[in-house]
């Protein structure tokens, strides 16, 4: 046998032993990268992330087992809960994550599993790596509202909890960086930090509409799980 031989025949017993020491070493690695793998809000993102967020829309038990994984505090919803003009299906009441909440809010399963994605792997990441210090409260604007007979998108995401519009954020060293203000202000770091949370948001969410999106998102970060723009 040929040099070049023995090389390519040794090949599927190196990436064996590869996977081996990989699932031994970092089991959440290797789930991560599975597509079949059960989906924890704690392992690495990669390109499979989406195809488990995209079963988690459609697969109720598939979501909640995955929102069982996160660093949420959460209170279920009867179904059929909310306003009788539109009622909420396994839906929860999101009331803190790894930051405190200003309120809490009802979300549809894949949108409390998007959030708790959301807050793991990017914003609280990116608030230490921009502004040197973790988020300690999340504002937001609400997540859920009844407008019967209004027919647009946005409507009815807000008609099944399934949207959020963001405000801003109190860091834990008190400094307070606000959507309004900051989107273009000119504290150049919270402005970086905010414009590159509205472009992170979108491994998470199917909808991202920051001030500039021309959607009518003045003073928010609005995220939806709806599939639609990233702006």
């Amino acid at each position: 046998m040929t040099k070049r031989f023995l090389i390519w025949l040794s090949l599927p017993v190196v990436a064996a032993g590869a996977l081996a020491v990989l699932a031994f070493a970092r089991p959440d690695m290797l789930r991560a990268w599975n597509p079949f793998a059960p989906l924890a809000v704690g392992d690495p993102v990669t390109p499979a992330t989406r195809i488990k967020l995209a079963r988690a829309d459609r697969d109720p038990g598939y979501c909640r087992a995955a929102l069982a994984t996160a660093g949420l505090r959460t209170e279920p919803i009867p179904d059929g809960g909310g306003d009788a003009a539109c009622p909420l299906h396994q839906a929860v009441r999101v009331e803190a994550g790894r930051a405190r909440l200003n309120s809490s809010f009802p979300a549809s399963c894949p949108l409390a599993l998007a959030y708790a994605m959301f807050e793991d792997h990017d914003l609280q990441p990116l608030a230490k790596a921009r502004l040197g210090t973790p988020v300690a409260q999340v504002s937001h604007l609400g997540s859920y509202a009844c407008t019967p007979g209004s027919h647009t998108a946005a409507a009815g995401d807000y008609a099944k909890a399934n949207a959020l519009d963001i405000a801003g954020f109190i860091l834990a060293d008190g400094r307070q960086i606000a959507i309004k203000r900051d989107w273009q202000g000119s504290d150049a770091p919270a402005k970086a930090f905010l414009h590159d949370l509205r472009d992170a948001a979108c491994r998470s969410f199917g909808t991202v509409e920051g001030p500039d999106s021309g959607a009518g998102r003045a003073g928010i970060l609005h995220v939806a799980m709806r599939s639609g723009d990233c702006r």
